[in-house]
């Protein structure tokens, strides 16, 4: 199973860290092992840190996701 790494800004990095949302999101296409991440020079940034059982379906769910009004 690949690990994907992602990483991005936020506004509010301890409402972030405490977000049921990756579960939620991620968790119906099977992903699993979910690690956050906190830059530590830069507290705004963070990452994600998974194991993708399908990379395609995956991308095309966050390209869905992400479209979405």
């Amino acid at each position: 199973m690949p690990t994907v790494i992602g990483y991005h800004q936020v506004k509010d990095t301890k409402h972030w860290l405490a977000s049921p949302m990756r579960e939620k999101f991620f968790g119906p296409l099977g992903v699993t092992g979910i690690r956050e991440f906190v830059d530590p020079q830069n507290p705004t940034r963070v990452a994600v840190l998974m194991e993708v059982p399908d990379l395609k379906l995956t991308r095309i769910w966050l390209v869905w996701w992400l479209a979405a009004p």
